[in-house]
């Protein structure tokens, strides 16, 4: 189980024992859930397959046992499912948690102001070490803008039907369904708002046209993109946003990530002979959609937006970037079903939280914001 998997659950209200606690084979003895300890042997290196395996046994054990399902029944498959859930987002790609800068605010209302949660500043002082008092940390940046939360979520309802006649019904469907959404949802958080923005040439870069080969043309408005970008300032303030503790991120389409990655490495192909140049100061991120983008539901289309090919964006990620503020992570309820619908259990996903990207978007102001709008270089 790794290191990713085991922080994620601690989320929930689940915990996994120390080591100290487990027993000579390596198994727990029991999980907590909501304060209350359920048996469910969980061994320190189980993978999703041996946790989907016990879920499936387990679920139709209880579901189909005549004297129906108890309620630490259900919350041991609330357990079990949540872990199963946080293997299989493990094993996809939440961006996310790069993007962002994300604080946990369990007591936070329905609006946070920003002031209130970003970063004090202040100075140091020279003082002669006797009834001096030293300068203190003070309150951040002077605005009033919010972060609006809300309350996001899905569900599943199992049926007689699956229990009884389906057999290829599997817990699996489930689980792995719910990450996929899980994720789905949590780029498009970032991704959509980035896409569906309106860019102006203060935030565009069009494609070189000096350089004498495709691979230089690239690497020619890579560089342009970046400068323009670390040339952004802050809309509050007023600092460029290279001036400030910053990460860069590359976000482009996997197509074009194929190219661009020996790009910003630093190795360019002329002809038969690579020439090796300074590496950029980028981080790679590639992605195309969310794994639902696209796809029917109901009477909608699903929009899980990604990068188009020929399109990239640098994103200088700096302590006042994008902000996310976590009420609740993505949190699991379990319930009996309904016995005039003969079905068996419900589940219900939801998380508490709001994001903030007003300091990065173009919407900022002329020559503010924290994203430069690439359009690459076409053969």
């Amino acid at each position: 189980m790794s290191t990713e998997v085991k922080n994620k659950i601690k989320n929930h209200k689940i915990r996994l024992y120390k080591m100290a606690d487990f027993d000579d084979a390596g198994f727990v003895p029991q999980v907590e859930v909501n304060g209350k300890k359920v048996d469910a042997a969980i061994n320190n290196k189980m993978s999703y397959g041996n946790v989907l395996d016990m879920l499936t046994e387990k679920a139709r054990k209880y579901k189909n046992a005549a004297q129906g399902i108890s309620a630490d029944q259900l919350a041991e498959l609330q357990a079990l499912t949540v872990i199963a859930v946080e293997f299989a987002e493990a094993e996809m790609d939440d961006h996310s948690g790069a993007l962002f800068n994300a604080v946990s605010l369990p007591n936070a209302t329905q609006t946070v102001v920003l002031q209130e949660i970003l970063p004090y500043i202040g100075d140091e002082g020279t003082v002669s070490g006797t009834n001096d008092h030293v300068p203190l940390l003070d309150a951040t940046i002077p605005t009033k803008d919010m972060v609006k939360l809300f309350v996001r979520g899905f569900g599943w309802k199992d049926s007689l039907l699956n229990d009884a006649l389906n057999p290829f019904y599997s817990p699996e469907r489930v689980t792995r369904s719910a990450a996929t959404l899980s994720v789905d949802a949590k780029n498009r958080d970032f991704f959509k708002p980035v896409i569906e923005a309106t860019y102006d040439a203060n935030h565009s870069q069009s494609p070189d046209t000096v350089g004498t080969t495709y691979h230089l043309k690239i690497r020619n408005t890579l560089e342009m993109a970046l400068q323009k970008a670390y040339a952004l300032k802050h809309p509050v303030t007023g600092k460029r946003v290279s001036a400030m503790a910053h990460k860069n991120y590359l976000l482009c389409n996997p197509v074009d990530a194929l190219i661009m990655r020996p790009i910003v490495a630093g190795q360019i192909g002329i002809q038969t002979t690579p020439q090796f140049m300074g590496a950029l100061d980028l981080d790679v991120i590639a992605y195309d959609g969310g794994n639902f983008d696209g796809l029917t539901y109901g009477k909608k289309t699903l929009e899980f937006p990604g990068i188009p090919q020929g399109t990239a964006y640098i994103y200088v990620k700096n302590i006042y970037g994008a902000q996310k503020v976590i009420k609740r992570n993505t949190s699991l309820a379990v319930g009996a079903g309904d016995v005039l619908e003969l079905s068996t259990e419900r589940k219900a996903w939801h998380r508490i939280d709001g994001v903030f990207l007003d300091w990065v978007l173009p919407t900022a102001g002329a020559g503010k914001g924290a994203i430069i709008k690439i359009t690459l270089p076409t053969r």
